[in-house]
């Protein structure tokens, strides 16, 4: 059976909390601190602990947010708010802006 038309996407649940991992396996960071996954009102919010564990709006330092179906259903909204760490200079090897998010089990249909 064929399905035509765009999907509505959603955030499966037992995100909060969970590290950001990079596309390449390593920790996502920020400011040499770890990037933290938290949900909020149908929005992903990658973000800081700077206090009490769990993710408190107006305390915890956001990093970037993503909107899923925004502007439309199966499109998506990045929006970045603070630094992200990149790899050493000494490292590089022409890559340096391009940090990959790993989403992979955190969407769903």
């Amino acid at each position: 059976m064929a399905t035509t038309g765009r999907w509505a996407y959603s955030f499966l649940p037992a995100l909060d909390g969970t590290q950001v991992l990079k596309t390449d396996g390593g920790n996502l960071t920020s400011q040499g601190a770890n990037g933290l996954f938290a949900l909020s009102g149908g929005m992903l919010i990658g973000y800081v602990d700077v206090g009490a564990a769990g993710y408190v709006d107006g305390i915890d330092r956001q990093v970037f947010t993503v909107e899923l179906n925004q502007p439309a259903d199966g499109q998506y909204r990045f929006t970045l708010l603070d630094n992200l760490d990149h790899h050493a200079v000494a490292t590089a090897f022409d890559v340096e802006n391009i940090i990959g998010i790993n989403l992979n089990n955190r969407v769903g249909p």
